[in-house]
C-alpha cells in the first residue's frame, strides 16, 4: 500500500509471446496518492481522453498516483535475456 511504503517499481512493454523480443522500459522510485482536487480533476480528463469507455465506470473508485522515477531503464532482450541499460542524466 503506497500510503504506508511510497517505492515502486513498474514496466512498460507490450505483452510479447518471444520473451527473447522484449523491449521496454523499466523504473524504480517513488508513488504519492494525489490528494488536491484540482490534480485529480485534471488527472480524470487526461484518463477519460485516453479511455473515453471508462465514463461510465465511477471514477470515485479509482486512486490516481504521482510516480517519480529514480533509475531508469531501457529493456532489450534481443541482446541477452534480461538486457537493461540503465538511462543516466
Amino acid at each position: 500500500n503506497i500510503k504506508f511504503c511510497e517505492k515502486v517499481s513498474l514496466a512498460i512493454e507490450e505483452d510479447y509471446p518471444d520473451w527473447m523480443k522484449i523491449k521496454g522500459v523499466q523504473l524504480g522510485g517513488s508513488a504519492e496518492v494525489l490528494i488536491k482536487k484540482e490534480e485529480i480533476a485534471r488527472v480524470q480528463k487526461l484518463y477519460l481522453d485516453k479511455f473515453p469507455f471508462v465514463a461510465n465506470f465511477p471514477l470515485s473508485d479509482i486512486v490516481f498516483c504521482q510516480v517519480t522515477p529514480k533509475i531508469i531503464y531501457f529493456l532489450d532482450y534481443e541482446k541477452g535475456f534480461d538486457h537493461r541499460d540503465i538511462i543516466e542524466n
